[in-house]
């Protein structure tokens, strides 16, 4: 009887470190994910951000989400002040967060995968 409790103590305090380690594992994993994604939205932010700053009329809409119109708003917000990061869209008139996400977003589909 005794040999019968150890062994399932046993078991459970095996399944107990199997579960931790996983755990640990699939943590470390998702913070190296984490932290590619991050290099690939810088990495695709410091590609667009030039763009932004001195593209012509036909390098704006080679963006996503970016036609004629939106291009133009750009071009007069780079008389008034600079762009320096994509965060400065949002200061330009037709532009939200939202659509300054889906801009870096499908520049990174386009050109990082």
């Amino acid at each position: 009887r005794v040999f019968v409790l150890s062994r399932v103590f046993f078991l459970f305090l095996l399944l107990v470190f199997i579960f931790f380690f996983l755990h640990l594992l699939r943590k470390k994993c998702c913070c190296l994910m984490d932290r590619d994604v991050q290099d690939i939205r810088e990495k695709a932010e410091s590609a667009i951000v030039p763009i932004l700053q001195n593209g012509s009329m036909s390098d704006l809409r080679s963006l996503p989400g970016i036609g004629v119109k939106r291009a133009k708003h750009i071009i007069a917000s780079r008389c008034q002040r600079p762009i320096e990061s994509i965060a400065d869209l949002e200061k330009i008139y037709g532009f939200s967060h939202k659509l300054t996400k889906r801009i870096v977003k499908e520049y990174i589909m386009t050109h990082f995968v």
